[in-house]
């Protein structure tokens, strides 16, 4: 089995990469051990994937293209694991 994540804050880092599929299977299967002795960090989970959601499906329809392109970009450079739809995939639910 993968090393335990033992604190919250080491599950906080890797949910970026949790949620788009693109994690390490043994960090994700130390992360899902983790969450299903957790029930904060599954609230955490539920709400970030809420969220992810919320932005991505009703903001991003009002967003002007030159913002919008700015936005990814600036995600991209900034946030681990974060994917432009342009790259081959884009984000993941």
């Amino acid at each position: 089995m993968a090393n335990p994540l033992e604190h919250c804050a080491d599950c906080v880092e890797l949910l970026g990469e949790y949620i788009d599929g693109s994690l390490p299977p043994e960090r994700a299967e130390a992360l899902e051990a983790h969450l299903s002795l957790c029930p904060p960090c599954i609230t955490f989970v539920r709400t970030y994937k809420a969220t992810r959601a919320l932005c991505r499906h009703k903001l991003a329809r009002e967003m002007p293209a030159e913002l919008k392109s700015s936005l990814q970009a600036f995600l991209a450079k900034n946030v681990p694991g974060y994917r432009t739809p342009g790259d081959g995939g884009g984000e993941k639910n």
